[in-house]
């Protein structure tokens, strides 16, 4: 499965395609948008909500099955390329050749805020943590918390990078949240 997947993520990003990339989560399955960077075993896709960027997500190709196009979408691509919905040109690359760390390294240092999905494939049992990257370790990733109610938690979560099946990043939830909440534990302000 993942050389016909790979294939159609290049082309994807290479044509710039509004695509469906779907998972094999059923909690969060489907991401509709644009291929924005590949490597060897990540991608980052613009997500959109009809033609609203939600922002960027890093995945694992791993975990997905399949990328297609569906009616409509060549329309969506077009649209939010003429009225200039995307938040592409805000893109910091995250891609680096340490995989997922390196990529959570630069998440910490251009963006700050994530959001970390951790799936099961069970809904009931998924993980997601708001907040800033504190710390990465070998194995682990260390997190502020950033509450629903834009409070930090002083205490940080610790969280495997090995279970980490997701991270959003340049999200407008998270930065509206956090230009309401106080100083980070680290002291960064989000404006």
């Amino acid at each position: 499965m993942a050389a016909p997947v790979r294939r159609r993520l290049v082309e994807a990003l290479n044509k710039e395609m509004f695509v469906a990339v779907t998972r094999r989560f059923p909690g969060d399955a489907t991401h509709s948008g644009f291929i924005r960077e590949l490597d060897a075993s990540l991608v980052v896709v613009e997500k959109f909500h009809d033609f609203y960027s939600e922002g960027f997500s890093l995945l694992r190709i791993d975990d997905i099955d399949a990328i297609r196009q569906r009616p409509g979408d060549d329309l969506f691509a077009r649209i939010i390329k003429a009225d200039e919905l995307s938040r592409a040109d805000a893109l910091q690359s995250v891609m680096d050749e340490d995989g997922i760390r390196g990529a959570l390294a630069r998440i910490q240092s251009r963006y700050g805020l994530a959001a970390i999905h951790c799936e099961t494939g069970d809904p009931n049992e998924d993980e997601y943590i708001l907040g800033e990257i504190s710390a990465i370790t070998a194995d682990d990733i260390l997190v502020w918390v950033l509450g629903p109610e834009a409070q930090w938690e002083l205490d940080v979560d610790t969280i495997a990078i090995a279970d980490i099946t997701q991270v959003e990043f340049a999200t407008p939830y998270a930065e509206t949240l956090a230009r309401h909440a106080p100083p980070s534990p680290s002291g960064r302000q989000y404006e």
